[in-house]
């Protein structure tokens, strides 16, 4: 009501719908969905690779002792690039790893922030979503020096 008695065009509401803190729960679950296959691939990249990945080019290709000298040109390339890809694999590891703790951090974090979000409690659940972001921005941060 206006000052006048009058209707006024819009009512202001108190308390926003429960609905807007639900669907910021429902946006967290699918991102924490994310981030636990991040962290679920991140553990499991590098075990992976350890394990079927060969660690000599010898046991993909052996040493041709009676080969010509082109094949043994295109055997040294091929060992020169398999080098290379096995430092930049070695490189890359730390750079899963860290993106493994720092997606499970997320998950941890995010667990809470659905159930607090769900209920309703506004102040936490801002505090932690805000929390997630901040932690997610830094490590995003991180992972771009790496």
């Amino acid at each position: 009501m206006a000052m006048d008695g009058r209707e006024s065009a819009y009512s202001l509401v108190s308390e926003p719908s429960p609905w807007w803190l639900r669907g910021l729960a429902i946006i967290m679950a699918l991102l924490v969905i994310m981030m636990a296959l991040g962290a679920a691939s991140g553990i499991l990249t590098p075990m992976l690779i350890d394990r079927y990945l060969p660690d000599d080019w010898e046991e993909i290709e052996p040493y041709p002792e009676n080969g010509t000298d082109e094949e043994i040109a295109n055997w040294t390339e091929g060992k020169e690039f398999w080098d290379e890809l096995v430092d930049y694999m070695d490189g890359m590891m730390g750079v899963l790893e860290f993106s493994a703790l720092y997606s499970g951090l997320l998950v941890i974090l995010g667990l809470f922030c659905i159930p607090v979000l769900w209920k309703g409690d506004r102040e936490l659940g801002i505090k932690l979503v805000g929390a997630w972001i901040g932690i997610n921005l830094l490590g995003g941060v991180v992972m771009m020096w790496m």
